[in-house]
């Protein structure tokens, strides 16, 4: 085999194994994870179930890859946001938009993480590296508390939950169809929260 010809088959070969990762989190947003079966990623990625085995034993195992495949993407795109060097207000509205809108483009991807980390597969390990996708919104909430930017009274979790369930309501609504976000609504948000956190 020449080398063309094995790029070529490595290539199909990560196809076809994205193409069960997508087909499986487009079954697991409408259904859960309890609804995912390999028939259904079968039927919707029109790969045979004998071909999904080969990339993926069972289905505990095509879970917990879904979760790594996740957590990397996740992981190099928003958690390196972070620049104590640019002035708070504008570093904090830029991690506010990355956010928002990684979270548009990767929808199913973000309903899965919330999906797993209340299930049975993920361990405490996983759960604990879930949680450190949540840095950047926590170096924000600690930087503005020292910089005497938002409220003091406060506590820092709480800011948290406020800050994280604002944005996952806004997507909810954005993909119910109730609103659109678009850049001049999610800087509307931003100044929302903005006036709800400054001191």
């Amino acid at each position: 085999m020449n080398i063309y010809s094995l790029i070529c088959k490595m290539k199909i070969k990560k196809d076809k194994k994205q193409e069960i990762i997508s087909s499986s989190l487009e079954i697991i947003s409408t259904n859960g994870i309890s609804g995912l079966t390999i028939a259904k990623i079968a039927k919707k990625s029109n790969i045979a179930t004998g071909t999904i085995y080969l990339y993926f034993e069972n289905k505990d195992i095509l879970i917990n890859k879904i979760y790594e495949y996740i957590r990397d993407n996740i992981t190099n795109t928003i958690t390196n946001e972070n620049n104590n060097n640019t002035p708070f207000k504008v570093n904090s509205k830029k991690i506010w938009f990355n956010y928002i809108k990684h979270r548009i483009n990767n929808y199913e991807e973000h309903v899965f993480l919330e999906l797993y980390y209340h299930s049975k597969y993920i361990s405490k390990q996983q759960k604990s590296i879930l949680e450190t996708l949540k840095t950047p919104i926590h170096d924000i909430i600690e930087r503005g508390k020292k910089e005497m930017l938002i409220k003091q009274s406060v506590s820092e979790q709480l800011l948290f939950i406020a800050i994280s369930g604002f944005i996952k309501e806004l997507i909810n609504a954005h993909y119910a169809g109730i609103i659109k976000l678009t850049d001049q609504y999610i800087e509307q948000a931003y100044d929302l929260s903005w006036d709800m956190l400054k001191n």
